[in-house]
């Protein structure tokens, strides 16, 4: 599959096993199942007890995950990262971005938070999703017999986990801002040294990050689409809200009211331009 390398990766194309395949290339192609001794059985098992997790909502569901893994190794061929990030990182990168979204329901924190939903109430101090796809992620790997994690020592262990759920953190949107603050404040104070191990981990979550964002980055075709589902989720959302008769967590769910574009351009004004500067 040599598309999967590509930035005009549209993975929607791919949906079915052929979102599978693109696992397994990249998986392979980073030597990572040969050299974490996860068999191609182990591996199939994982995925398809992880897309079984994710729901069918418009935008953050199996295809997304895979979407994000597949702009994360774009990402690492494109810059050679590989060179840099070792075995363990790379694992921990494509596993965490595989498992970022897994069990999202489609409704943002705020709206968790407001109709008190179980994960709402529990994590309601913290980033909701975030906290209940770490959770989901931890859950699934650790009661698998054997997991994919099987050939790790107990210090590779605690530190893939570490790095898994930085990452999958780093994904909360209401932490965006503060991401970006902490890595141009991290820059000011000199050169990024990748081999202190907390510029390592900004790395990783900074990547995870656009990685996230990455339809914004597509070629104008493939951003447009996926501009499509993830507004068609805001605006459900936005159904839900008026339905419950519940005040909006967002202006921009609102379907009668709001200008997709509009969406678009204050998105990338306020989110992804910052993201891509401060990282590139």
């Amino acid at each position: 599959m040599k598309t999967v390398f590509k930035l005009n990766f549209f993975c929607v194309e791919f949906n079915g096993i052929g979102l599978f395949k693109v696992a397994f290339t990249i998986f392979t192609s980073f030597h990572l199942l040969e050299r974490f001794s996860i068999s191609s059985e182990l591996f199939f098992t994982f995925l398809y007890k992880l897309r079984s997790l994710y729901n069918d909502v418009p935008y953050h569901n199996w295809i997304h995950a895979i979407d994000v893994l597949q702009y994360y190794a774009y990402l690492i061929k494109m810059a050679s990262i590989d060179t840099v990030f070792n075995s363990l990182e790379i694992l921990a990168v494509c596993v965490a971005s595989l498992c970022h979204d897994v069990g999202h329901m489609g409704f943002d924190n705020l709206f968790n938070i407001n109709v008190q939903s179980p994960i709402g109430l529990l994590y309601k101090n913290y980033g909701v999703n975030e906290m209940h796809h770490c959770g989901l992620t931890i859950n699934l790997i650790t009661n698998m017999e054997p997991t994919i994690l099987h050939s790790l020592d107990d210090n590779e262990t605690k530190k893939i986990w570490n790095y898994i759920i930085q990452m999958i953190l780093a994904t909360d949107m209401n932490q965006h801002q503060k991401l970006i603050k902490n890595a141009n404040a991290m820059m000011d104070q000199g050169p990024i040294n990748l081999s202190n191990e907390k510029h390592r981990i900004l790395a990783m979550k900074m990547l995870m990050q656009v990685s996230n964002l990455s339809n914004t980055a597509r070629p104008f075709e493939i951003a447009r689409q996926w501009c499509q589902l993830v507004c068609e989720e805001f605006f459900k959302q936005g159904d839900t809200e008026k339905t419950l008769k519940i005040e909006m967590s967002s202006p921009k769910n609102d379907r009668k009211n709001q200008s997709v574009p509009k969406l678009e351009i204050d998105f990338y004004e306020n989110y992804v331009i910052p993201l891509f500067q401060s990282i590139f």
